[in-house]
């Protein structure tokens, strides 16, 4: 299978002058209909990783090759157009709108999409009954709990089909049914030929991957799971 995402000596500091590198020398390439897991411990630059692979930051120096384009080198517009167009973020802290509704949060990312308002309907529909948040479709994002947001924001994220989900901490505010819900999202989405990051410290999501990989700042593993948490 050929790698979808292809990493070369990715490094990034933050900061000038003597400030640590949060990620030093990393390589590792990912494939498209595998549901790829990352672990590591707090610190590790999980985060820091699918950050740079979504667009969200620059790398300091080292490439980053998604589908044979250079993203780590791509211009600001082009950057904007690949997150809005081909990329899904999951976030552990949602990123959703006060004030509007769920419906109205979830369609906001097809705003620059062609898509015609009855199928962006149809769509939502569809993610709401998939996550078992129908009944919230009219209700103030303001108005929900940390576990139904999380799930308003797993719908936002799929809404426009994106060939690359990102996850970082998806499980955060989530019980077990419904991370049960959500592993079998993130499995589906792999199988059906997307390329699915998820950096976690849930076991509950990590025993799911069909990959493995343990990040350290210098360096990153695939590993089986018995090995996954060892150091946690």
């Amino acid at each position: 299978m050929d790698h979808f995402i292809e990493i070369n000596n990715l490094v990034k500091i933050y900061g000038k002058g003597k400030s640590e590198a949060a990620l030093e020398g990393i390589t590792i390439n990912f494939q498209k209909g595998v549901l790829n897991v990352i672990v590591g411990p707090s610190g590790s630059g999980k985060t820091t990783l699918l950050n740079c692979i979504g667009g969200l930051l620059r790398p300091s120096s080292g490439k980053i090759n998604i589908n044979n384009w250079l993203i780590s080198l791509a211009p600001i517009k082009e950057l904007i157009d690949f997150r809005r167009k081909r990329v899904g973020f999951i976030f552990q802290d949602h990123n959703l709108i006060p004030g509007l509704t769920v419906e109205e949060n979830i369609a906001l990312p097809t705003f620059f999409s062609k898509s015609n308002s009855r199928s962006i309907k149809e769509k939502i529909n569809q993610l709401l009954t998939q996550l078992e948040i129908s009944a919230l479709k009219n209700i103030d994002i303001s108005n929900l709990s940390g576990g139904e947001k999380q799930r308003v924001g797993i719908a936002a994220a799929l809404i426009n089909n994106p060939e690359l989900l990102i996850a970082d901490e998806p499980t955060g505010q989530l019980d077990p049914k419904n991370t049960k819900i959500l592993t079998e999202i993130l499995h589906s989405q792999s199988k059906n030929g997307k390329c699915v990051l998820v950096a976690t410290h849930d076991p509950r999501v990590a025993k799911e991957a069909d990959k493995i990989f343990r990040l350290t700042r210098t360096k990153i593993l695939q590993v089986t799971l018995d090995k996954a948490f060892t150091i946690e």
